[in-house]
C-alpha cells in the first residue's frame, strides 16, 4: 500500500485526532526524522495518510499494517524548510520599539 501524508491537506479534525491519539500536538511532527517516531505516532501517521486516500481507513486498519508495507520517502518537512524549497522567506517577528 502506497501512503503519502500531505500535511497541507490535513484538517482541524485530523489535528484533533492526532492529538487525542498521541497526546501531542501535530506540530511535533515538523522536521522530525520518521525513524524517531513512537509506535503510536507511526500508527497515527499511517492512519491520517490512509484517510487522505480512503476516508473509511480506520485507526484499526493502521494498526494492522505490517512494517514491511511502510516505506518512508523522506523526513517530514518543517515549515521553514517547505518555505525555503518554495523560494519563500520564512516569516520573522520584527521589533517595533524603535518606531514609537
Amino acid at each position: 500500500m502506497d501512503l503519502t501524508l500531505d500535511m497541507a491537506k490535513l484538517t482541524l479534525g485530523d489535528m484533533a485526532d492526532w492529538e487525542e491519539y498521541t497526546g501531542k500536538p501535530l506540530t511535533s511532527l515538523a522536521g522530525v526524522d520518521v525513524a524517531t517516531l513512537s509506535a503510536k505516532e507511526m500508527i497515527a501517521v499511517v492512519w491520517l495518510a490512509g484517510r487522505q486516500d480512503n476516508p473509511s481507513f480506520t485507526l484499526e486498519d493502521a494498526k494492522r499494517m505490517p512494517l514491511s508495507e511502510i516505506e518512508v520517502a523522506r523526513p517530514l518537512p518543517n515549515r521553514a524548510a517547505r518555505r525555503a524549497s518554495a523560494g519563500k522567506r520564512a516569516p520573522t517577528v520584527e521589533d517595533d520599539s524603535s518606531s514609537s
